[in-house]
């Protein structure tokens, strides 16, 4: 490049590493309410739909680039990403047909179109490489500082008619809204709603998993409300045998349970919740609850339930899980409810963790839930239907906590039966029976889902796919009369699939890892993108050739997907810190190679500029991945989507042009 030339590349490396950033933020922002006034299930359609947007901006520009001015349209682009967010914003949060016309995804139209024309205006191989790292390193500041930030200044309306029927709108149409308040984090949106029903308190994660505080004068061994102690009928059922014990609470919530377990004589209390605006909510209302959570015989942790139980080697003479998974599975039917407290490796570690004759108990709130956790409770205790027992409440409807499971690790004797169903009959609760479902998959760490895949699932991924694949095939019909770019945009394609295949099963390793799904999702895109960076600075020369750059690209993802498992259970043994060091050193590691073959498409297209073609193939290969990830994860296991990150990689590799062989 023209030394003349060279303050122009730095204009435009600058530019687009700042638009990365906001887009970045941006993308955060929206998954964040998506999964407030939707479900965290459909913000995957979101995203596809985002990068469906990159796509059309590329593949459209590329037509007209020659009739515009660089830098000034670019300028003109950025200022217009910056511009459109706030309104943008607004109308998603209070319009549900933003959501239908994809307004969330505009921004993203005019990242492609401003991404393209910078990479035609660079020629020089190094300023190229420096437009891509800093495109990444960009989207990196975005996802882990810009966007957090944001997310926790911006509002939304949870009482609003977008959206689904989530549950905190149910609850305040039926009991009568009397007081708010509210704390949006990086974490959850936590509503904490008082409604005319005084004696009980909700808080409200993303507005659809709820946890109770009630009022209490504590001392008293029930509660004054009847409908208090109603709720509690099989929760005191299953503690029973803790009396003077050991306690392990998991998802404590606001104290419900907590209360409970002091009125059964509990020794010890160790409560852990995930959340901790919930924990904040709940001290502040100590006073009307009886100090629950003050108490002495309390300890707060403030952690992620499955990852407490690995890094303890205390044991506990209960360990009590109560609605981890309810909201979900009885506003969603058979969805694919993330169930990594369930699996059947969880329970193993809680069986694991229990005193001689302790107990294991998980309460649910509907028939198939309850059905599906006792596969996954039976696979992990041997498959011995005498170390488990079950019990419902007939009046269910208006009791959420309405199904009680029991196992241990000693089969139950009929004296011990005996006691428990006399126990149970005194609360109104009748035995469990199940049907031998032999053929039924439990939940595993590889497969954590309770369910098959639900139908509005399938069709949404299906129809993702369907209509991208169509996209595709017009895209690459209308390049096959220039040489060489059907091959261009085929192998675009297959980067783009494995590199967003790469993504969601990095996201659910370091999930594993880490514990926290908020945390996991931004530790882990923003290693794989930096990570990406990283090797395009280092590794991403001009001379790299396209089948050593997929070559590359082929080990780092093979290494992770043949390792990750291993690392991520490790790493789920570890102090939290330790922990994020080990996955995300090993996350970057991995990920080192895996911009090559895109930084090599880019360089490859400066002769027939098919610079918009490349990203606009990416784009929609990513849409591709993420649904073909998706589902074979839900269906196959995350094992199964490594071997899509090595086939998509082996034919970026094959297509590798024959005089670069």
């Amino acid at each position: 490049m023209l030394k003349g030339q060279q303050p122009l590349a730095f204009f435009y490396i600058v530019s687009l590493s700042l638009a990365a950033m906001f887009i970045g933020a941006w993308e955060l922002c929206v998954t964040r309410l998506a999964s407030v006034v939707y479900f965290y299930d459909l913000t995957y359609l979101a995203l596809a739909v985002c990068l469906f947007g990159l796509s059309l901006g590329a593949l459209l520009t590329r037509r007209i680039a020659q009739h515009l001015a660089g830098p000034s349209t670019v300028c003109v682009l950025l200022v217009l990403i910056l511009a459109m967010l706030p309104p943008a914003w607004t109308l998603l949060s209070r319009f549900d047909l933003a959501w239908v016309f994809g307004v969330f995804a505009w921004p993203f139209v005019l990242l492609g179109a401003a991404s393209t024309l910078a990479w035609q205006r660079i020629e020089g191989a190094s300023q190229r490489r420096a437009l891509y790292v800093g495109e990444m390193l960009g989207a990196v500041i975005g996802l882990i500082i810009l966007g957090p930030m944001s997310v926790a200044r911006l509002s939304i309306d949870v009482f609003d008619s977008i959206g689904i029927q989530t549950h905190l709108k149910t609850t305040v149409a039926e009991e009568n809204l009397t007081a708010h308040r509210h704390a949006t984090t990086a974490y959850a949106r936590t509503d904490l709603i008082f409604t005319e029903r005084s004696s009980v308190a909700y808080l409200f994660t993303d507005a659809m998993f709820v946890t109770r505080s009630v009022q209490w004068d504590g001392v008293s061994k029930n509660f004054s409300d009847p409908h208090v102690e109603d709720l509690a009928r099989l929760k005191r059922l299953s503690l029973l045998g803790a009396k003077r014990g050991r306690v392990l609470l998991l998802g404590a919530g606001a104290g419900f349970d907590i209360t409970v377990a002091l009125q059964e004589g509990a020794a010890h209390i160790d409560a852990v919740e995930v959340n901790p605006q919930t924990i904040a909510f709940a001290r502040s209302m100590e006073v009307w609850a009886g100090h629950p959570l003050d108490n002495a015989k309390v300890n707060l942790h403030i952690a992620e339930a499955r990852r407490f139980v690995q890094t303890s080697s205390e044991r506990w003479d209960h360990i009590n899980l109560t609605l981890l998974q309810t909201s979900p599975a009885a506003g969603r039917g058979h969805s694919h409810v993330d169930a990594r407290v369930l699996t059947v490796e969880a329970i193993q570690s809680y069986l694991a963790h229990l005193a001689p004759l302790g107990i294991v108990a998980v309460i649910q709130n509907s028939a198939n839930l309850t059905e599906r956790s006792y596969q996954a409770i039976l696979a992990a205790n041997g498959h011995r239907p005498e170390r488990i027992v079950g019990f419902k409440l007939p009046d269910r409807k208006n009791n959420p906590f309405s199904y009680l499971l029991i196992t241990r690790n000693e089969a139950f004797t009929n004296d011990s039966l005996m006691a428990l169903q006399a126990t149970a009959t005194s609360f109104n609760a009748t035995p469990l029976t199940f049907p031998n479902n032999d053929g039924d998959r439990p939940a595993t760490d590889d497969r954590p889902f309770l369910f098959e895949p639900g139908t509005r699932i399938a069709t949404h991924a299906l129809l993702a796919g369907a209509l991208t694949l169509l996209i595709i095939l017009i895209v690459l019909s209308r390049e096959r009369h220039t040489a060489g770019n059907v091959r261009l945009g085929s192998a675009a394609i297959l980067a783009g699939v494995a590199t967003m295949a790469l993504q969601v099963i990095v996201v659910y390793r370091v999930q594993t890892a880490l514990g926290n799904p908020a945390l996991a999702m931004s530790v882990a895109l923003a290693a794989v993108l930096g990570g990406a960076a990283l090797g395009a600075l280092f590794f991403g020369r001009a001379t790299l050739t396209w089948r050593t750059s997929g070559i590359a690209a082929l080990v780092g993802v093979g290494l992770f997907a043949v390792s990750a498992a291993t690392i991520a259970d490790y790493c789920a043994t570890l102090h939290l810190s330790d922990s994020l060091l080990v996955i995300t050193g090993f996350t970057v590691l991995c990920s080192l190679p895996i911009g090559l073959p895109f930084l090599k498409l880019m360089q490859s297209s400066r002769r027939n500029q098919g610079e918009g073609l490349v990203i606009g193939c990416d784009g929609l290969g990513g849409i591709v991945g993420a649904a073909i990830a998706t589902g074979t994860a839900m269906t196959m296991g995350f094992n199964a989507v490594g071997i899509v990150l090595i086939l998509a990689f082996t034919g970026f590799v094959l297509l590798a042009p024959a005089e670069q062989y």
